[in-house]
């Protein structure tokens, strides 16, 4: 909670460095390489929303979560790979807050964003997790056929920088997911898609 009212001082700080403030930095920069001054404040701001969101998440605030994650999702620079990197990551924690308000076809609407139709994400952070969501999303809307597409797609080189031990515990949740459709009143043909991953 002290973290989130820090976040919260310096966006208040942030948000009220008025166009002079942001001429005078540019016209006396220490150094004259350094990126314009408004450049500057977008990205922090971008970073002090996004992890603002995850807090607020890790807090079960999701309605502050959401808020907090679509404005650094405005603040995203299309086209910037750093930029798309980190909003690829709050896209993902956007749509878990969404899941866990109960708004699941946004949810699903965020990370079919992030995760294409032959499920690729477009980058590796949270891949993993986002996969997982999706396919639990589709498995609930009725979509069992995409869901289970989703869960055979899921491979060990997607998980970006997860702990050994996270990662165990997310391709166990995943491959218990698969044995629940194959254990579960489902016609035949759908349990003949599962694939089980014995790479691990």
């Amino acid at each position: 909670r002290k973290r989130i009212e820090l976040y919260k001082k310096a966006l208040n700080i942030l948000e009220n460095i008025s166009p002079q403030d942001i001429k005078d930095f540019n016209q006396n920069k220490p150094i004259p390489s350094q990126p314009d001054a408004k450049e500057i404040l977008r990205i922090i701001k971008q970073n002090n929303y996004g992890r603002l969101g995850k807090l607020q998440q890790e807090l079960m605030q999701y309605d502050s979560a959401i808020d907090y994650l679509l404005r650094a999702i405005e603040l995203n620079e299309v086209g910037n790979q750093e930029n798309e990197e980190f909003n690829s990551l709050n896209l993902g924690f956007l749509a878990t807050s969404y899941e866990k308000n109960g708004q699941i076809r946004e949810a699903i609407k965020i990370l079919e964003k992030i995760i294409d139709d032959k499920f690729n994400c477009k980058y590796k952070f949270n891949c993993l997790s986002n996969k997982q969501l999706l396919s639990k999303l589709y498995f609930q809307s009725g979509k069992i056929n995409k869901s289970i597409d989703i869960l055979n797609s899921i491979k060990i080189n997607e998980a970006n920088n997860l702990s050994k031990k996270y990662l165990c515990r997310a391709l166990k949740a995943i491959e218990v997911q698969k044995l629940n459709i194959l254990d579960g009143d489902y016609n035949s043909k759908l349990k003949e898609k599962i694939i089980l991953n014995n790479d691990h």
